[in-house]
């Protein structure tokens, strides 16, 4: 495992980014498999003989950026004949099913890769009830213009009164889109608001600029769950309907070597994903208010 995360870690270096994971399918095992090291006398009595059952043909895939997974994809396809499971685990842990798919992954996104548009006045504090809160929101307006949010007030609304004329304060939302699967990303200094999934931030006359500086981070995830449809049809778990919590725990670390492999796998992946997240951690956007003459 240290070779694939060295390799993992030099695609980066490279500017590239790195993709592996793993396709599983389901085929008849004819030979005889033992869950213990000393069979009963039944079974030595039988000639060993048991019955047949699926289990798994893995194979384990890595691939330097997107350009090198065309041969992935036609592998794929041939698994997906089987009844595969394809677990993808770079860039960032996630579990796609057949046909295989992958995003590209953009390591110095714009600020328009990072919002879903220029956002929007949410609440106006007002000490001045009569001004109408329509108007002062149709005073500014905003949008994305390279790696800055820019609000632009007009000089007079359409009361003709400036912005700031009875008004205490702004606060401005906006709606992040996602960086990565299984990525959860914030902003720094903003408050989340989960009913409409925005973040907001309060303004007061007195701002000019500030940064928008976004923080991802990693979403904890069970590499182990896409293997519960091949695992749970064989002999270790007979009681899957009546327990399957007790029958889970059962088959964690005894379906050969994959479980664990694959758990050594995804358990590299998170640093390496931390690594790919790097530099959106540490760049940051500009936001800022402009008044018209």
């Amino acid at each position: 495992m240290s070779g694939y995360e060295a390799w993992a870690n030099q695609a980066i270096k490279e500017g590239k980014t790195p993709y592996a994971g793993y396709i599983v399918a389901q085929a008849n095992f004819e030979g005889a498999y033992y869950s213990i090291a000393e069979p009963d006398a039944k079974l030595k009595a039988s000639g060993y003989n048991l019955a047949k059952h699926s289990r798994p043909i893995a194979l384990f895939w890595f691939a330097k950026d997107e350009s090198s997974l065309a041969t992935i994809y036609q592998l794929a396809k041939v698994f997906n004949n089987s009844k595969p499971v394809v677990q993808h685990l770079l860039p960032f842990i996630q579990v796609t099913n057949a046909p295989f798919k992958t995003t590209a992954f953009v390591a110095k996104p714009t600020l328009a890769d990072i919002l879903v548009d220029a956002g929007k006045i949410s609440t106006i504090q007002r000490y001045d009830n009569g001004r109408s809160e329509s108007v002062i929101r149709s005073c500014v307006k905003a949008s994305i213009e390279a790696d800055t949010l820019l609000l632009k007030a007009k000089p007079s609304c359409a009361d003709n009164k400036p912005l700031w004329e009875g008004v205490n304060s702004l606060k401005y939302s906006v709606q992040l889109k996602s960086i990565a699967p299984n990525t959860q990303t914030i902003l720094d200094g903003w408050t989340y608001k989960p009913k409409s999934q925005t973040f907001e931030i309060q303004l007061d006359r007195m701002f000019k600029e500030g940064t928008l500086k976004v923080m991802p981070t990693l979403s904890t995830t069970d590499s182990r769950s896409s293997l519960m449809n091949w695992s749970t049809t064989s002999d270790f778990c007979p009681q899957i309907n009546k327990k399957p919590k007790e029958c889970l725990t059962q088959l964690f670390g005894k379906t050969y070597q994959l479980d664990v492999l694959s758990q050594q796998l995804t358990n590299r992946s998170k640093p390496i994903s931390k690594s790919l997240l790097s530099p959106i951690e540490s760049h940051s956007f500009l936001f800022k208010i402009e008044y018209k003459k």
